[in-house]
């Protein structure tokens, strides 16, 4: 599988997704991604977005953040079930690389940010990381990871994560909306 600067700017996004501070992102490793490789990518974030959402369950200030924050829990728990359901259909174990262990690195990172956000900054910095992560990730799927992909299977899976990202932003958007409104 192709690795393109698009799906680098979501491993970027996700860095950047719960900081005020913008930092100078790796380079981009220098050989593609695998399908595993991009399974295990995926479930690195996924479990980012886990850990995130229960910090947003916690310190979250509005209701329709704390809600989201739990949304993203669950949506991304059931995602990584149908990463191993992929896995066992395709014969394809998910595996580390140098891009994954980068992007929990920065999301581990990013999780210390928003439990040290003050309380009045959180639901807006938290949301607006949401909004930049999952447009990177939607982006990324349609030019570059659902092209790429070579197992069916994984083509698939990708396809039904790509319907999950869409609703994500959108949900994050509006309520990025209402948080922007005086």
């Amino acid at each position: 599988m192709k690795f393109t600067t698009g799906f680098f700017g979501f491993i970027t996004a996700t860095a950047l997704a719960f900081s005020a501070h913008a930092a100078t992102p790796p380079a981009p490793p220098a050989t593609p991604l695998s399908d595993a490789e991009v399974l295990g990518l995926l479930a690195t974030a996924n479990d980012a977005e886990i850990n995130a959402g229960q910090v947003a369950i916690t310190k979250g200030q509005k209701q329709e953040v704390k809600d989201f924050g739990l949304k993203m829990v669950t949506d991304h728990t059931a995602n990584n079930l149908k990463i191993k359901e992929t896995e066992v259909k395709s014969s394809i174990a998910r595996a580390d690389s140098d891009a994954s262990r980068e992007l929990k690195k920065n999301a581990d990172a990013a999780i210390d940010n928003l439990k040290n956000a003050k309380d009045a900054d959180f639901d807006k910095s938290y949301i607006d990381g949401q909004v930049m992560m999952h447009q990177e990730l939607l982006t990324s799927l349609d030019t570059s990871l659902i092209p790429n992909a070579q197992n069916a299977d994984v083509k698939a899976y990708l396809t039904d994560t790509r319907a999950a990202v869409e609703s994500h932003l959108k949900e994050a958007q509006a309520i990025q909306a209402s948080l922007n409104q005086p």
